[in-house]
């Protein structure tokens, strides 16, 4: 092949994988790292939603702790 070609076809692709790798990155960083920053994004009445399964749950496995206890 033509070394002009080659050289062209190692950019495209060098700089493919930077863009990828960029976009990748920003992804990641843009990802919640808590439960709180998950709970802040969402709107109101999914927030409480999201509130009352937590409850709920925790209510759960305090009955599970309870019984195995007993």
């Amino acid at each position: 092949m033509n070394p002009d070609t080659l050289r062209s076809l190692r950019r495209i692709t060098v700089g493919s994988a930077a863009i990828i790798g960029v976009g990748a990155a920003l992804l990641y960083f843009q990802l919640p790292r808590n439960e709180q920053e998950m709970m802040d994004r969402l709107p109101e009445d999914k927030r409480n939603q999201a509130k009352q399964k937590r409850f709920i749950r925790e209510q759960y496995e305090r009955q599970q702790r309870a019984s195995k206890e007993e």
